[in-house]
């Protein structure tokens, strides 16, 4: 851990109908290191391992964690198949990186073409 690090850590608890359905959140300092823990229910864990896109952030988050504890071989599947990226979620971040950089590439073109400033067209 490096001096700013912090603890994401996720509960996946029981589905129960006095449950909340939301997403319950909380914010710790234990020594110094800050931990936010959040609770969210299996269905719901489910839903968004199932539904997130991977190389999301949820995804990152997930994907990159540890699990420590479980007694529903269900949830262990899911966290292995985390780490496995489809062809399509990997088009779908190539097509978003590309489209954030259109605008960048059209201004420095732009400025190449009136100015012929390579040095400021390279910024």
């Amino acid at each position: 851990m490096w001096a700013k690090s912090d603890i994401d850590l996720v509960l996946v608890t029981i589905d129960d109908k006095t449950f909340k359905e939301q997403t319950g959140a909380l914010s710790l300092d234990a020594d110094e290191v800050n931990v936010h823990a959040f609770t969210i229910s299996r269905t719901q864990f489910r839903k968004t391992v199932e539904g997130s896109i991977h190389n999301s952030f949820m995804h990152s988050l997930l994907a990159k964690g540890r699990l420590l504890y479980t007694h529903d071989d269900s949830i262990a599947g899911l966290c292995e198949r985390l780490v496995d990226i489809g062809e399509r979620d990997t088009r779908l971040q190539l097509l978003g990186a590309a489209t954030a950089a259109l605008p960048a590439v059209y201004k420095a073109r732009k400025w190449f073409v009136t100015r012929g400033d390579l040095s400021y067209t390279a910024l």
